[in-house]
């Protein structure tokens, strides 16, 4: 694991396996997907070796150890290494310090279900908490900044980035 890396974590909960199957409805991709992630984080830094993980989460974007992290969400996830180079350090800091305490998007599930209904009549909605992160917008906002963005980001397919999209593009990445 290195810095810039994304996390994410497998899906578990009653509040997840009920939203996961409503967007299920919408989304063929991602009704067959194995590992239904639940949340995603970007390692920053290190504190010994303990990996220091950003992420989007309710009610504000935060930085925890990834030890603290696995006690949390559970052992079972999967490390995408996006970047062939990590980030600079100091542009990172930065780049977290102007996030930090951001608020989480609760509304992330109904804005993604909204938009596969609106995208297949070729109808992009706005986004309208737009100062709001959901853990996968914090994510592709990182890659974007520094310089990878996700690939169907370039083309703004969507308004905003959509986490099944990641995951088809990390499928060869181990």
């Amino acid at each position: 694991m290195k810095i810039g890396d994304i996390i994410s974590w497998k899906g578990r909960g009653p509040l997840f396996t009920v939203l996961s199957s409503i967007l299920s409805l919408f989304d063929s991709e991602w009704r067959h997907r194995f590992l239904k992630p639940r949340q995603m984080a970007i390692v920053v830094g290190f504190v010994g070796d303990d990996p220091l993980i950003f992420e989007a989460t309710a009610p504000r974007c935060r930085i925890m150890p990834l030890s603290v992290l696995k006690q949390i969400y559970g052992e079972d996830y999967r490390v995408y290494p996006w970047f062939d180079k990590s980030p600079p350090q100091k542009a990172i800091d930065a780049w977290v310090y102007n996030r930090l305490g951001a608020l989480y998007d609760p509304l992330v599930y109904c804005w993604t279900i909204l938009q596969y209904l609106f995208a297949k009549r070729n109808i992009c909605i706005p986004r309208i908490l737009n100062d709001r992160y959901s853990c996968w917008e914090l994510a592709a906002e990182f890659c974007n900044d520094f310089g990878k963005p996700w690939n169907y980001c370039i083309g703004r397919k969507h308004p905003y980035p959509m986490i099944n999209e990641f995951l088809k593009e990390c499928e060869g990445i181990k």
